[in-house]
């Protein structure tokens, strides 16, 4: 197949050139158009609002040195527990599990990179990214892409990096107990040709009615793990066993990890919905833009078989990034921001844990692009302000003055937001503070060292997850596992009788008790989301 002659660029940019570019751009705009917007904090000392959830100590040395185990009832890197899960069992238990005999793991492989050809270039019938004119969702898909340069080589191209635990993505009302993911990295490791795959599966509610109470096998499965020793032989193999059964054959009550379904085959995907789940894709190859994308698995039948397939997807709770920008006076785009307004209270913890973004799926962009600065909220916010201050950034002064959060500037808001996408999260927001106009606030924690990834290829995990989401994480399972809520049975009038179950959890102190009805929410008070 020949090579896309795609443009290679530079990604050494650091972290203050970028805000050193974002000031600059805002500066002279302002003295070109107008004076420059009144973003100050005011005199005032701020009402700050209730932090969700209060992260464990993470212990006086943190991050600790790379090759450190974590905690495995969070974070497995073991190479002897991830040799059980190769990228070619994984698709065809995925297969198996879908009746989709016509289908195999090769093919199913290539066909992930396929999708980011054009339907001319392409190996396969389909889909492609230029099916709907180099669009997902409404907004631009960059197409091709150089991953489709990987079409032709074989899932052993990638290997198992870590098998994490997301229970803390559970909703509220127990819709599902959580998501659990394997990550895979490409092999040999370049600087310019990087490529992580994130198998995202959503474990449905065997008995919804009785809330996130019925999740409590999971929880404690998950918390079972702290007790292996991993300088153990024998407790190794123990511990690689149950992972293995918990991902291919699930505990008793529960189904496997390893179904289409919990990787959106049903079509009751998204965040968490009962049936949710993704793939997403963390790529840079051939040294051109570092993107993030999204995958569900897909069913295609004739009279005579079914085929699996990845079907691209809009990167979920990532806003179109041009939506923040003024300038942009499409229909879209002024209900976006209308809409947006409602959501900065959920933006304005000082815990970055609690901090939090859910807008509605018609506003998601199609890619989230972490080199450059076009999907940086910030940037975009600061393209409309080139005539000083204007409608949107006063709306969000207003709710800000009304939230009594005088320290945050719209501008720190649209930092916030930025943090909640796949960009901001992996690359865009690190090291960035989030009030003051970037000045002072709590700073969005590091990623690994070399940029864009919490995971690396050689299995080390960043500050970020070290220091600041695992503590948090491992808060959230041990407040569940703690404090039992009520007895949940699983006989036909329970499971039948509408009664909504409220279940008590306590995040760092706190005690919070959460209605099913909240559907929105996870357990853990925040809407759940992609990060």
């Amino acid at each position: 197949m020949k090579t896309p002659g795609f443009r290679r660029i530079s990604i050494s940019s650091s972290r203050p050139s970028a805000l050193r570019f974002r000031i600059a751009r805002w500066l002279c705009g302002a003295m070109v158009a107008a004076p420059l917007p009144v973003f100050a904090a005011d005199a005032a000392e701020p009402s700050v609002s209730e932090i969700v959830g209060n992260p464990a100590d993470p212990g006086p040395m943190c991050p600790p040195p790379d090759g450190t185990r974590p905690d495995p009832s969070l974070i497995n890197v073991d190479p002897f527990v991830l040799e059980r899960f190769p990228l070619r069992r994984v698709l065809t238990r995925l297969i198996a599990q879908a009746h989709t005999r016509r289908t195999s793991a090769v093919e199913l492989y290539q066909r992930l990179w396929d999708a980011m050809d054009t339907a001319s270039s392409g190996k396969f019938k389909g889909p492609h990214c230029d099916d709907h004119d180099d669009t997902l969702n409404g907004f631009p898909l960059e197409c091709p892409r150089p991953e489709v340069t990987l079409v032709d080589t074989q899932p052993e191209l990638f290997e198992p990096l870590a098998l994490t635990n997301r229970f803390d993505l559970a909703p509220a009302d127990g819709a599902n107990c959580g998501e659990y993911r394997i990550v895979y990295g490409m092999k040999p490791f370049s600087e310019e040709n990087r490529n992580l795959l994130i198998m995202e599966g959503v474990l449905p509610n065997p008995n919804p009615s009785c809330g996130i109470e019925a999740c409590r096998p999971v929880v404690e499965f998950w918390e079972s793990l702290s007790a292996y020793d991993p300088a153990s032989r024998a407790d190794r193999r123990a511990l690689a066993a149950r992972l293995e059964s918990f991902y291919f054959q699930g505990i008793p009550g529960f189904g496997p990890i390893l179904h289409p379904d919990h990787f959106g085959l049903s079509g009751r995907g998204g965040y968490g919905g009962p049936n949710g789940g993704q793939i997403r894709t963390n790529m840079f190859v051939l040294g051109t833009t570092w993107q993030l994308r999204e995958f569900r698995l897909a069913k295609a039948c004739d009279r005579y078989s079914c085929e699996l397939y990845f079907d691209p997807a809009a990167v979920g709770d990532n806003p179109y990034p041009q939506l923040f920008d003024f300038n942009n006076v499409s229909p879209v785009a002024k209900a976006f921001r209308d809409a947006f307004i409602p959501h900065v209270e959920g933006l304005l913890s000082d815990d970055v844990n609690a901090i939090s973004l859910e807008m509605a799926p018609r506003f998601d962009a199609a890619q989230s692009t972490s080199t450059g600065f076009d999907d940086d909220y910030v940037t975009q916010m600061i393209n409309g302000l080139q005539d000083g201050p204007n409608d949107f950034t006063r709306a969000i002064r207003a709710e800000l003055t009304r939230l009594g959060r005088s320290d945050v500037s719209p501008l720190d808001v649209a930092e916030r937001a930025t943090s909640q996408t796949c960009a901001g999260c992996h690359q865009v927001t690190p090291g960035a503070s989030l009030s003051e106009n970037g000045a002072a606030g709590p700073v969005w924690p590091a990623v690994r060292p070399d940029g864009f990834v919490h995971i690396d290829e050689n299995r080390n995990l960043s500050p970020a997850l070290w220091c600041t989401f695992m503590p948090f994480r491992k808060s959230v399972l041990d407040a569940v596992y703690e404090n039992p809520g009520k007895v949940c049975t699983t006989n036909a009038s329970s499971a039948t009788s509408g009664a909504p179950h409220k279940t008590f959890v306590s995040v760092g102190g706190r005690a919070r008790h959460h209605n099913p009805q909240a559907s929105g929410l996870t357990i853990t008070g925040r809407p759940f989301g992609p990060n």
